[in-house]
């Protein structure tokens, strides 16, 4: 019985790669052992699941929206469509959606009537877009630097279980239907416009406890305030 490896000869035609066996010693077949496949690094990994997850972002910019004028102006738009699948109780809602059939590739945005707004998988650009459009039809705007800084931004993917929120990231079922998705996203939408719009009120709270907190002071000190009879009424 020869060794497998000998210095000169060559394995089933095939030229040895790689320095020759030291002359005079053997390896035994039964110790040679084909490398393993590499697994993929931890970055791969990860990049991988990063592209199979999208983004949903949501901003609360005004007091309230006009839907009604909104809801002709998204008919009359080429790159959305008006959708119809809220329930009848929700009227103030507008649900517009991007020409696409693929439920995990579709963008969709709901417009909430107290000024709230929730983007699913819709680029910036459109973003950007879209938030040119509300400028015209809302009223009480925020200030631009409050919107930017108090918005919500989470990653959302679909697996083979049921649909659940998963610590930051939302899994939707990839079975589901498309009605029944936007019908999940319109629940975690209106949490997430609640939770922007609780934002922007608390700053304003801020604010107004900063403006007065030295009226007191000032009172109890025998001073007098600038404010007048319509600043105080203001307050109020």
């Amino acid at each position: 019985h020869e060794p497998l490896f000998t210095p000169g000869r060559t394995l089933r035609g095939l030229p040895l790669v790689g320095p020759a066996p030291l002359r005079g010693v053997s390896i035994d077949s039964r110790c040679y052992q084909r490398p393993r496949t590499k697994q993929p690094s931890t970055v791969v990994r990860q990049m991988k699941q990063i592209q199979s997850m999208w983004k949903c972002k949501a901003y609360t910019t005004a007091e309230n929206y006009n839907l009604e004028i909104l809801t002709e102006i998204f008919k009359q738009t080429v790159e959305f469509e008006v959708k119809h699948v809220m329930p009848v109780d929700a009227s103030d809602v507008l649900h517009v959606g991007t020409a696409t059939t693929a439920p995990e590739d579709s963008g969709e945005i709901f417009f909430f009537r107290e000024g709230s707004i929730v983007f699913w998988n819709i680029a910036d650009s459109q973003i950007k877009y879209v938030r040119r459009i509300l400028k015209r039809y809302q009223t009480e705007a925020y200030e631009l630097a409050l919107v930017e800084w108090e918005n919500e931004e989470i990653t959302y993917k679909f697996d083979e279980f049921d649909t659940r929120l998963v610590k930051d990231t939302m899994v939707f079922y990839q079975e589901g239907e498309a009605d029944e998705l936007s019908l999940q996203k319109y629940a975690f939408s209106n949490a997430l416009a609640l939770s922007v719009k609780l934002a922007i009120w608390e700053y304003s709270l801020d604010q107004f406890i900063a403006s007065i907190e030295k009226i007191p002071h000032r009172l109890r000190a025998g001073e007098k305030t600038a404010m007048t009879r319509h600043n105080v009424m203001k307050k109020t």
